[in-house]
């Protein structure tokens, strides 16, 4: 490794650990939101899918020279990247996974948690696909999904104050439908941010395959604020399983067509 990679490895090892650290003590010290030990540990084991997705992808889709140490070096980059970007989902959001779901003991926040996790997972493992001269082709690459992820939920907050509705009034159908929606767009994202290195203003370029979650946002926000009417108009037990089933059927929607266009571009990527 140079230099600058060592001295970025550290950073990305420190900041792992702060974040293992502060999910294990809340985890561990802290009753949560359910008894079950499998929903108890929901969080900590979506970073281990996430660790298990990064090394997945690294060994069959990254540059062709990352290989041993390296392989570490992405894995820990992706666990930092998480961590990195959630700091920011309190002061754009004013959403805290510690107090939401630790604290408030929020069902609804947890879902919405764990989603953002993935999302962040699929964007950074995304990035990570194909050939470029250093790590820090990955980071931009990333930064250009994560800069529209955070710009397709700022105008979906403000629009429908979704994260309103999670963290105050905790309704579950919500964030279900933001759980759903969130990972079908950074799987848009993240084909978006993959391909080889050529440069700077080609990365860019290259990006306006993710385009769908333009007009994607716009139906989401229809379906949203209608299905949402619904369950405070009508506020009975019957009523919200009846839009949760909506909800997980709109957002599989999402995702399988998601899928569909990404997979229309593998060929030239992997």
């Amino acid at each position: 490794m140079s230099g600058d990679e060592i001295l970025v490895y550290m950073l990305f090892i420190v900041l792992s650990v702060v974040y293992l650290f502060q999910l294990l003590k809340y985890i561990l010290e802290r009753k949560s939101i359910v008894e079950k030990r499998l929903e108890k540990n929901t969080i900590f084991f979506t970073l281990v899918l996430s660790v298990l997705f990064f090394y997945i992808i690294i060994k069959k889709a990254a540059a062709y020279d990352v290989v041993g140490k390296y392989v570490m070096f992405y894995i820990v980059f992706g666990v930092a990247w998480i961590y990195l970007f959630q700091t920011l989902l309190m002061p754009i959001f004013d959403f805290s996974w510690r107090d939401d779901i630790f604290g408030m003991k929020n069902k609804s926040a947890l879902i919405t948690y764990t989603s953002i996790m993935v999302s962040f997972a699929l964007i950074y493992g995304g990035a990570n696909i194909g050939d470029g001269p250093g790590w820090w082709c990955v980071l931009i690459a990333g930064i250009l999904g994560m800069i529209v992820w955070f710009l397709i939920f700022i105008i979906s907050n403000i629009a429908n104050k979704i994260f309103y509705r999670i963290t105050v009034e905790r309704s579950f159908p919500t964030g279900i439908r933001f759980a759903m929606f969130s990972i079908s767009i950074s799987i848009i994202l993240a084909r978006a941010c993959g391909g080889d290195w050529t440069s700077f203003v080609d990365t860019i370029k290259e990006f306006y395959v993710a385009w769908p979650v333009i007009p994607m946002m716009v139906v989401f926000l229809l379906i949203d604020k209608a299905v949402y009417k619904i369950e405070v108009e009508k506020n009975t037990n019957e009523v919200t399983d009846s839009l949760m089933t909506l909800s997980i059927g709109t957002g599989i929607i999402f995702i399988v067509i998601s899928l569909l266009y990404s997979l229309m571009y593998l060929p030239s990527i992997i």
